[in-house]
């Protein structure tokens, strides 16, 4: 008798609950995934990138990246980065879908969007014409900090 005629051919049985435990790991894993990026729009913005524009200020009134961009009560984006650029606070931040009515007139503010004070931008929309993709909001247009009416 040779090896191969010893070794016994998985059962039917044997064969279905390796398939269903295969898939159950597999179902597990997507279902964490999709939990971990669900709860992480921040990391999930850096993965998958939107549109890029920046805001200029004369103070960056307490926001920070991963704050939300908001339009119309409506989260559309979130800040990318702060950072001091000469004589003002540059605030980057993304866009992930597209949002009617950007215009050349645009304005930005800090607002606290909770009571324990964290801190969204808020977008204005303004003006003619587009907010062209990494385009920028002047200080001329920007209100560094707004408290909740």
């Amino acid at each position: 008798m040779s090896t191969n005629d010893q070794r016994t051919k998985p059962s039917r049985v044997e064969r279905e609950r390796s398939r269903t435990i295969r898939f159950g790991f597999i179902g597990t894993a997507a279902a964490v995934l999709a939990v971990v990026l669900a709860l992480s729009g921040t990391a999930f913005s850096t993965i998958f990138p939107g549109k890029g524009y920046s805001a200029d200020f004369t103070e960056a009134g307490g926001i920070v990246g991963g704050d939300d961009v908001i339009v119309s009560g409506v989260v559309v984006g979130s800040v990318t980065s702060v950072a001091i650029d000469g004589d003002h606070v540059r605030v980057e931040f993304n866009l992930d879908q597209d949002v009617e009515g950007l215009g050349e007139a645009t304005t930005a503010t800090v607002v606290s969007q909770t009571a324990l004070g964290k801190k969204a931008l808020l977008l204005t929309p303004k003006g003619e014409g587009t907010l062209d993709e990494g385009g920028n909001i002047p200080t001329s247009r920007t209100i560094p900090r707004r408290s909740p009416n």
